[in-house]
C-alpha cells in the first residue's frame, strides 16, 4: 500500500480547472505502460470533481449504454475490477470503475487518510 501524502502535497494543481460542461471533467494520472496493458483496449480515465475532492474514474464500453457500477472496498482500488470490465466488452453494457477517495489515484486528504488509518 503507498503511503499518504504529505501535508503539502498538491494532487490536483489550479491549473487543472474541471470541464463541469460533461461527466469527463480532467485527464487522469498516466499509468506505467505495463499497467495500462492490462486495461481493456479503449478503457477511459478521467477525474470527476465531487465535493472539491478529484474520484478517479475507468469506464469501458460504450458511452450510453446501460451502467454496471463496480465498487471496491478497502484497501483497493476500482483497477482490481479490469477482468470483470474483460468479461462485458461487447456486451454494451458500459461498465463504470471508481477510485474512492483516499485510494487508488483519487484525491488524498488528511481526512480520506485518517478514515483509512482507522478502517485499517
Amino acid at each position: 500500500m503507498r503511503s499518504p501524502p504529505d501535508a503539502d502535497y498538491d494532487c490536483c494543481p489550479a491549473e487543472r480547472e474541471p470541464d463541469v460542461s460533461s461527466f469527463e471533467g480532467l485527464p487522469a494520472p498516466d499509468l506505467p505502460a505495463w499497467l495500462e496493458t492490462l486495461l481493456v483496449p479503449g478503457t477511459r480515465r478521467y477525474l470527476v470533481p465531487v465535493d472539491g475532492q478529484l474520484l478517479h474514474v475507468m469506464e469501458t464500453g460504450p458511452k450510453d449504454g446501460r451502467p454496471v457500477l463496480c465498487l471496491h472496498g478497502n484497501p483497493t482500488w476500482g483497477f482490481l475490477w479490469r477482468k470483470v470490465a474483460a468479461e462485458l466488452e461487447g456486451s454494451g453494457l458500459r461498465v463504470v470503475m471508481p477510485d474512492l477517495v483516499g485510494l487508488g489515484l483519487s484525491s488524498w486528504t488528511m481526512t480520506s487518510v485518517a478514515y483509512r488509518s482507522l478502517t485499517t
